[in-house]
């Protein structure tokens, strides 16, 4: 006879407590079996109708879970930034998309890849949410595919590092002399024109990024497993 695996735990008090059925997708009726072969097909992706197919579930079914999938798949990034090929390194800032994180989700929304990415799966992108969810998701995979340990020291090349080191030492110079009598009067057209400048240094930084990581990486060998290892963790930790 078969033997089923009891799914108990003891808890503190010596009772034993029922775990759910399901421990990433609470209230489902989908088993955890199940759920992780769909979870592993996202990973893979593999378009939701023919998870579906394979599944011998509804195609509608499967696409609210992808949605689904693809909300934790950002809140992921958020909590592990170190995840995900260091995705939320280079897109998170304070738990919301950087500046940084603006640029590279822009040039992604306007690449082949990204509609090819839409073509492939058949998405349906009617709302800003729906389009938010689909870009971050293309975002973070493009990430995956990069084969990094760590955040290498800078991208930026010679010009804008020389740059910034030079808005540095005016921006001391600036510091050190502005309580000095006539120095905002005299100079006042000069500092308006350098805030500017450092107004617009961030972009420019951001644009020296993601050329670098465009023109310098490497391709994972198991991007898929990239994805599908931390976010399994995470959905553990905070289930759907």
């Amino acid at each position: 006879m078969k033997q089923w695996k009891n799914r108990s735990a003891v808890s503190k008090t010596g009772s034993r407590t029922r775990l759910p059925a399901n421990r990433y997708y609470r209230h489902s009726r989908l088993s955890e079996y199940r759920f992780l072969r769909i979870l592993r097909a996202f990973a893979d992706n593999v378009p939701a109708t023919e998870t579906a197919r394979r599944m011998r579930l509804s195609d509608k079914s499967v696409r609210a879970l992808y949605a689904a999938l693809r909300e934790s798949l950002l809140k992921a990034a958020i909590a592990s930034p170190r995840d995900f090929g260091w995705a939320g390194y280079y897109l998170i800032e304070d738990g919301y998309l950087s500046k940084r994180g603006h640029d590279f989700v822009e040039t992604v929304f306007e690449s082949g890849l990204f509609r090819d990415h839409i073509a492939r799966h058949g998405l349906r992108l009617r709302t800003p949410r729906d389009r938010g969810r689909a870009v971050i998701e293309v975002t973070i995979r493009m990430f995956c595919h990069i084969a990094m340990t760590g955040p290498p020291p800078s991208h930026l090349n010679p010009e804008t590092r020389e740059a910034i080191e030079i808005m540095g030492s005016i921006s001391g110079w600036i510091r050190e002399n502005m309580q000095t009598e006539g120095f905002l009067e005299d100079y006042a057209g000069f500092i308006r024109r350098f805030g500017k400048a450092v107004e617009r240094m961030p972009g420019v930084i951001s644009i020296d990024e993601i050329a670098a990581l465009r023109d310098g990486a490497t391709e994972h060998r198991y991007p898929a497993t990239v994805l599908y290892d931390p976010l399994r963790r995470y959905l553990l930790k905070d289930p759907l």
